[in-house]
């Protein structure tokens, strides 16, 4: 969708024609079909989820492809990078669920973040549904410049551009001790671990990033 207009205003898309936001492919799966799904499917599509919004914010093409900084209301990252960008210079709209500075690629001008990585994280209070009702909560991590294979039948390892890096998100969920250096830039291993909160814990300190804070 173009670039900036004349005036350097951006033309932002924050949903389609019903109404709805403008998200990754898996996230807006979620969105709309969970209640309808058992809760192994609807884990499933949420780590496919975060692993395309973690992809995003690897993501640093000028314009087109900024990154991830600025989410909708349920915490996915808004995919249009007008959209994106339109946030930077009107971060008090009430759509732009802002996730942070350090979010954001300095050098695409969504943020301030420089390296390998940005700072955004998955979310780490889902919730999981049975028969339409909200049962328990659950949270994910993130392997960034990675790929995983968790099943048995195949080695359990990462194939890792940098066999250092550390997960990020819910710090109890164990990602493969085996690591191999094998170029994986801007992709990403995402896993939840579906049934470790119950609702009783949900006043747990789990939040989803980006949410507005109340104004003081």
């Amino acid at each position: 969708g173009g670039g900036a207009g004349d005036d350097g205003e951006y033309s932002p898309k924050f949903t389609d024609r019903k109404g709805r936001g403008l998200i990754n492919y898996r996230c807006h799966k979620w969105r709309d079909e969970k209640l309808h799904w058992l809760p192994g499917k609807q884990v499933d599509f949420f780590e496919k989820c975060m692993e395309q919004d973690c992809e995003q914010s690897l993501e640093r093409t000028l314009l087109s492809e900024p990154g991830c900084r600025f989410l909708d209301d349920n915490g996915f990252c808004y995919i249009w990078g007008q959209t994106q960008m339109y946030c930077v210079q009107n971060p008090t709209d009430v759509r732009c669920n802002d996730g942070g500075a350090s979010w954001g690629w300095a050098s695409t001008h969504l943020g301030t973040a420089t390296g390998e990585v940005t700072a955004w994280e998955p979310q780490t209070s889902v919730a999981l549904y049975k028969k339409g009702e909200e049962v328990s909560r659950y949270g994910c991590a993130c392997l960034k410049n990675c790929k995983c294979t968790w099943s048995p039948a195949q080695s359990m390892s990462c194939r890792c551009s940098d066999t250092d890096s550390s997960p990020v998100g819910d710090a109890s969920i164990l990602f493969p001790s085996a690591r191999y250096t094998i170029p994986k830039d801007g992709e990403c291993a995402c896993k939840c671990n579906g049934l470790a909160y119950s609702v009783e814990a949900a006043v747990s300190p789990h939040h989803n990033p980006g949410t507005h804070a109340a104004p003081a």
